[in-house]
C-alpha cells in the first residue's frame, strides 16, 4: 500500500519558521510532524512524497529517521503561485499513485487511533465551528455518505471538515475528477478529486480527532497541548529517532563547524554525521544527563574530567584571546540587546527586579568592566557546558559531551575557559530541565519585575563544590559571574515570549549583584 504527502508548500502562515524550515519538519514532542504521520502507517508502506519549498531538508531528515522506510520523491516546480496548490502537487504524484492510496498533507496531527479500512473510499472529518468553515474543504454526510462538497466557504454546523486524511479505493476515478482543475480561492485543491468520488463512485467519512497546525498560532498551541518545549530557539531543533539523535540549524555553517570542532577532542563528543546542508545527527548514548543522573560527587569527577580531557591548552599569545574575547562578550552583547529591542519594540525595563533597584540596560552594561573580561585563559572549550549537555553514565562513570558551540567569536579550536565555568555556573542557577517544563515564575508588573527558578535538587552543595574549584585554582570568580548574566541577556534575544522577558531580567539582577558585591568587597 502507498501513502501519499505533500510538503511542497512554502507554508507562509508559520511566519518566520517558513524561511528556513519545512513546516513539515517543525517538531511535536521531538518529533518532525511528519514523522507523526509516517508512524501512523504499517512499516511495509510505501511513501510518495511531494518535495517543493526546501525539499532538500525534508528528503534528508527522512532518509535518516526513518532509514527503512521506502520513500519516491516527486520535485514539485510550481508549488507557489496562482493555479497551484493541494491539487496540482497531487497530480504530480499521479505516476506513483496508478492504485489504491492514502493521502495526507503535512500540516495535520491525528490523534487518535485509526482502522486504516481500505475496502471503500473514505475521508477523515471532524466538527469545527461553522465560522471557520472558509478555511476548510466541508462534506455533509449522510449515514457517513458523502453527499454535498463545499470547498473554503461558509457552510451549516451539519457539515464536516475534511482533516486531510484520504483513502482512494476508486484511483481511476479520483484522478479523472483532479484533472478538471477547478481554482479555488485562485488554487488547484483536491476538491474536484473528492466531488468524482461523490458522485460517480462512493465516498464515505470517518469522525477522526485532529489537529491542524496550518499557522504558527496554531502550532504553538499543540506544542503547549504536549507540553513541548516553549523556550525552544527559533532557528534550530532537535528530533529523536529510534537510534540517533537529529539536529536541525538555520545556518549552514553551524553544521560544518560543528562538524569540524569534533575532530579536534574527538573523545569527548558522539561519533557526528553530517546529513546535508542542515542536518547532523549522533547515536544514542548509554547515559542520562547529568540533571537526571548526576550527585555532588560525580560533579568533583566532572570538573577533574574536564580539566583533563576538555580544556585542553593551547600554545597561543593571549593578545589572540583577548581580542576573541572582546568580539564575543562585548560585541555579541551589544549586537544581541539591539536585537532584542528590535523585536519588542515596547518592552520597558523594570527600575526593580526581585525587589532590588536596577540601573536601566544600558547604564548596566556601561558599569561592566569589559576589559577585565578581555583577559580570558585560551584552552578547548565546548562553549555551551550547562548540565543538560553532559552525560553521564552511572555504571562507567564515563561522561560525554553533546550540543556545544561551534566556535568562540569564529574560532574552532579554542575559546576562553572562564565562558565554560560561567556556563557551569549559570546550570546551578537555572535548572534548565526545570525551564523546558515552564517551571519558572517571571511577573512584570509596573515596574517591578518577579522573576525566580524552580531549585534543583543539592544545588547549594554543588555551588559550593564548583566555587571550592574556583578558588583552588586561583580563578576570578567575579568574571564567571558577571559572565554568566551576560549569558542570560545574550540569550533573550533566541526566545520567545515570556521566557526571553525573564532572561533578560534575571541576567540583568546577576549583573546588578556581582557589580556590587565587588564594589562592597573592595
Amino acid at each position: 500500500m502507498k501513502v501519499c504527502i505533500l510538503t511542497a508548500g512554502k507554508g507562509t502562515r508559520m511566519g518566520a519558521y517558513s524561511k528556513i524550515i519545512n513546516k513539515s519538519l517543525l517538531p511535536i514532542k521531538n518529533k518532525a510532524m511528519i514523522s507523526h504521520i509516517i508512524e501512523l502507517f504499517p512499516i511495509n508502506y510505501e511513501f510518495v512524497i511531494g518535495l517543493g519549498h526546501l525539499g532538500h531538508q525534508v528528503k534528508n531528515y527522512l532518509r535518516a529517521a526513518h532509514p527503512k522506510t521506502k520513500f519516491q520523491f516527486v520535485n514539485i516546480k510550481n508549488f507557489e503561485g496562482a493555479s497551484s496548490g493541494p491539487g496540482l502537487s497531487l497530480l504530480k504524484c499521479k505516476k506513483f499513485l496508478k492504485e489504491s492510496f492514502f493521502f495526507l498533507p503535512s500540516d495535520c496531527m491525528l490523534t487518535s487511533d485509526i482502522k486504516l479500512r481500505t475496502d471503500c473510499n473514505w475521508i477523515g472529518v471532524s466538527k469545527i465551528p461553522s465560522y471557520e468553515s472558509d478555511r476548510y474543504c466541508n462534506v455533509l454526510p449522510t449515514k457517513n455518505k458523502v453527499i454535498d462538497i463545499r470547498d473554503k466557504v461558509k457552510v451549516g454546523e451539519d457539515y464536516f471538515a475534511f482533516t486531510g486524511l484520504l483513502f482512494v479505493k476508486n484511483f481511476h476515478t479520483f484522478w479523472k475528477g483532479l484533472a478538471k482543475s477547478t481554482l479555488v480561492k485562485h488554487e488547484h485543491q483536491i476538491s474536484d478529486g473528492l466531488n468524482e468520488l461523490m458522485k460517480n463512485s462512493e465516498l464515505f467519512t470517518k469522525l477522526i480527532k485532529w489537529f491542524d497546525i496550518g499557522d504558527i498560532q496554531k502550532y504553538h498551541e499543540i506544542q503547549k497541548k504536549f507540553n513541548s518545549s516553549s523556550i525552544s530557539k527559533t532557528n534550530e531543533f532537535i528530533y529523536f529517532t529510534d537510534k540517533n539523535v537529529i539536529k536541525f540549524f538555520s545556518d549552514t555553517e553551524i553544521i560544518s563547524k560543528r562538524i569540524l570542532k569534533t575532530k579536534y577532542n574527538p573523545p569527548i563528543f558522539p561519533k557526528t554525521k553530517k546529513l546535508g546542508k542542515n542536518f547532523y545527527q549522533y547515536p544514542y548514548w548509554n547515559g542520562s544527563t547529568f540533571y537526571a543522573g548526576g550527585t555532588p560527587n560525580s560533579f568533583k569527577k566532572l570538573l577533574k574530567w574536564l580539566e583533563n580531557k576538555v580544556w585542553l591548552r593551547p600554545k597561543i599569545f593571549n593578545t589572540k584571546i583577548e581580542k576573541l574575547c572582546k568580539i564575543f562578550y562585548y560585541e555579541k552583547t551589544e549586537s544581541r540587546i539591539s536585537l532584542f529591542l528590535k523585536e519588542n519594540p515596547d518592552y520597558k525595563f523594570p527600575k526593580f527586579i526581585n525587589g532590588k533597584i536596577t540601573p536601566p540596560l544600558d547604564k548596566l552594561l556601561q558599569s561592566i568592566p569589559w576589559k577585565e573580561l578581555f583577559h580570558g585563559i585560551p584552552c578547548f572549550i565546548h562553549g555551551d557546558l550547562q548540565f543538560q549537555n553532559i552525560l553521564f553514565n552511572k555504571r562507567s562513570k564515563k561522561f560525554l559531551l553533546i550540543d556545544w558551540r561551534q566556535d568562540f567569536a569564529g574560532n574552532v579550536k579554542f575559546g576562553d575557559l572562564y565562558y565554560d565555568l560561567a556556563k557551569l555556573y549559570g546550570g546551578i542557577l537555572m535548572n534548565y530541565d526545570h525551564v523546558i517544563m515552564d517551571s519558572y515564575q517571571y511577573k512584570h508588573i509596573g515596574n517591578k519585575v518577579t522573576v525566580s527558578f524552580n531549585k534543583w535538587k543539592n544545588d547549594s552543595e554543588y555551588r559550593k563544590i564548583l566555587d571550592n574549584y574556583i578558588s583552588d585554582n586561583d580563578f576570578d570568580k567575579y568574571k564567571i559571574k558577571l559572565l554568566t548574566g551576560l549569558i542570560y541577556l545574550n540569550m533573550a534575544a533566541l526566545h520567545h515570549k515570556p521566557f526571553n522577558f525573564a532572561l533578560i531580567s534575571y541576567g540583568a539582577s546577576i549583573i546588578r549583584d556581582v557589580l556590587n558585591e565587588k564594589k562592597h568587597a573592595k
